[in-house]
């Protein structure tokens, strides 16, 4: 039977101290995209229920271009 060791949030920084600078590098890495991948998994859901078709979405990228381009333009 397999026993689930606790590790609190200093243990761990204790342990990710002691890292070479590589594996620091890895775990940053691994880090920001486990956040990102929990932020677009919500996003997913809290947008799920929203109704825009892919023509609405191209009109709004569109404008959005447009407004920016001519932004660019003027100054």
């Amino acid at each position: 039977m397999k026993t689930k060791e606790t590790v609190n949030f200093r243990q761990v920084l204790t342990y990710v101290k002691q890292l070479p600078d590589k594996d620091k590098d890895k775990l940053s890495i691994f880090l920001r995209n486990e956040k990102l991948k929990n932020f677009l998994t919500t996003l997913r859901k809290t947008t799920k229920n929203i109704p825009l078709t892919f023509e609405e979405i191209t009109s709004e990228v569109e404008e959005t271009r447009k407004q920016r381009y001519e932004k660019q333009n003027c100054n």
